[in-house]
């Protein structure tokens, strides 16, 4: 989380495509939830960290899943407009990527409001991915007057209920109620496929491919730069890597 806000804060003229995975597996919190609602013992039990983003939404068990981070200037065609034009400008880039990997995910209709739900993938949201009616993928972002920073979280395989383990609920029905909506309402995405599974590198190939193909957006291999490194380490001290600022609230 570091690493994608050293991004956000460097960003001047070229957009950034970062991928990643999570060990050990993590809990992270939308910038403005409450740390009450995670179940600290239950972290602690299944060995999860916690960390809170830069960017909204529900919270989002970090497991067999890829991560993406796309960080955009503000004049970049894809950052203009509304935030509800940006999700789907960017969601229909991720459907093409998922569409060339076998699945036929859909955009949820543009008129559902979010809703204020603990887990991220309890309900899917305006524009984001859905296949048979189950959320496929669950994003979030933040927008500084310069860059637009958009997380993204594609769950490959495991059990998308497994974060009602890591959160506080009134009872232990209360707990298995959410499961159950959970699994209802969210999909992975080896159950999504009926073919062969798919890896976390075919996945961001296909991403990559499709911003290239639908945007031009000709993304080239490289390092962070001296000034992200910095900016990175001294947001870790100073925000992620500090319990009391991810528990602030």
């Amino acid at each position: 989380m570091a690493v994608d806000e050293a991004l956000l804060i460097e960003m001047h003229d070229s957009p950034v495509l970062r991928f990643y995975s999570w060990q050990p597996y993590c809990l992270s919190l939308g910038y403005g939830q409450r740390s009450s609602l995670v179940d600290r013992q239950g972290l602690e039990e299944r060995g999860y960290t916690l960390v809170r983003r830069p960017s909204g939404g529900g919270a989002i068990l970090h497991a067999q899943e890829i991560t993406w981070c796309l960080v955009l200037p503000a004049t970049h065609p894809l950052a203009a407009g509304s935030i509800g034009e940006g999700y789907r400008r960017i969601a229909l880039v991720m459907r093409e990527a998922l569409q060339s990997l076998g699945i036929a995910a859909t955009l949820q209709d543009g008129n559902v409001s979010r809703q204020a739900l603990p887990a991220c993938f309890e309900t899917p949201a305006a524009h984001e991915l859905v296949v048979d009616g189950r959320k496929l993928l669950g994003c979030a972002r933040v927008q500084r007057r310069h860059a637009t920073l958009q997380h993204a979280s594609l769950p490959l395989a495991g059990d998308v209920a497994a974060i009602s383990d890591a959160l506080v609920y009134k009872d232990a029905l209360a707990r298995d109620e959410a499961a159950v909506r959970l699994r209802k309402q969210a999909i992975t995405l080896a159950d999504a496929l009926s073919e062969s599974p798919v890896g976390a590198g075919q996945v961001a190939r296909a991403i990559v491919d499709a911003f290239r193909a639908s945007h031009c957006l000709d993304f080239v291999e490289s390092e962070l730069t001296s000034a992200e490194e910095e900016r990175a380490t001294a947001l870790e001290a100073a925000r992620y890597g500090n319990l009391d600022w991810n528990c602030r609230r």
